[in-house]
């Protein structure tokens, strides 16, 4: 049986990429915050499928916790077939993780990018594994990280903080592929936007109250234009289950970095330059004392 990992996996792309892959014969870690919802959510599925799937607390906002996480599934599998890095927070209120880093960035990059990292392991000794990094849409308007960056600042903004993690997501995605080219890793790392989707994130948006009036127009929007959960976890899906994507791709409807729905495909002539995706991995590698990076 494949094993994979899916953050964020109670709500959601998180929901429906679980759905999917638990139907496809995986055994998932749903790897979130809340047991509670977790728990909710495993009731929901198919019963027959119920065994394939089991609830890890992981709170990407405590380094702690995603060493706990990642050590319990050290101790308990001898493979990895997906890590898929799919939790995020969007346009918050100013706040910080455990460790002091912006909440934005500390949750959607540098959590995940710990969290990989402590199961590179198990990805080295399974064949085709596959480790997908969520991005967004957003991404189009985001700037490259640097170290002040991953700070809070009276200069904070909700948006251009989302953006700036969500375009860090893309950078991780390509600065793994290029580690595992290097290492000679069996492995693929591919990033991959879902478009508009209506999902619980511009819910819990609107409720934490980060932006304000526009809060509850993303929720109207998304509802009435933007695609179902299933729908839009379909690129992500492609980065695990298709067979003809490539170490380095980065997936989105319609073959576009800004396509808003449409069916997922490889996007085209996305590239980072060399000297961006450097200066991306040493600040990483810095910032956090990555192993494998």
């Amino acid at each position: 049986m494949k094993i994979g990992i899916i953050t964020g996996a109670n709500s959601g792309l998180g929901y429906a990429s679980t759905q999917k892959l638990l139907k496809e014969g995986y055994y998932i870690y749903m790897a979130c915050r809340s047991e509670e919802k977790t728990l909710e959510a495993i009731k929901s599925f198919d019963p027959q499928l119920r065994d394939q799937v089991e609830y890890v607390h992981c709170d990407l906002s405590s380094f702690d916790s995603i060493r706990e996480c990642a050590t319990y599934v050290l101790n308990k599998e001898k493979q990895l077939n997906v890590l898929m890095l799919n939790a995020g927070l969007m346009a918050t209120p100013p706040s910080e993780t455990k460790e002091g880093y912006e909440m934005q960035i500390g949750v959607n990059v540098l959590g995940h990018a710990l969290l990989a990292d402590l199961l590179v392991p198990l990805i080295k000794t399974t064949p085709d594994a596959r480790v997908i990094s969520l991005s967004s849409v957003a991404s189009n308007s985001g700037r490259p990280l640097q170290k002040q960056m991953l700070k809070l600042t009276k200069e904070y903004r909700p948006w251009q903080s989302y953006s700036n993690s969500k375009l860090g997501d893309v950078y991780y995605a390509k600065a793994l592929a290029q580690y595992f080219r290097e290492q000679d890793i069996d492995a693929l790392s591919i990033a991959a936007h879902p478009g508009g989707t209506a999902s619980q994130l511009q819910i819990n948006t609107r409720k934490m109250g980060g932006v304000g009036i526009s809060g509850p127009f993303w929720v109207y929007v998304m509802k009435f234009f933007g695609m179902t959960i299933h729908q839009g976890a379909l690129s992500q899906l492609m980065g695990v289950l298709s067979s003809e994507v490539k170490n380095g791709d980065y997936i989105g409807p319609k073959g576009s970095g800004s396509a808003f729905k449409g069916n997922p495909k490889v996007i085209e002539n996305y590239s980072v330059s060399q000297s961006e995706l450097d200066d991306f991995r040493t600040l990483l590698k810095t910032e956090l004392g990555l192993q494998h990076f």
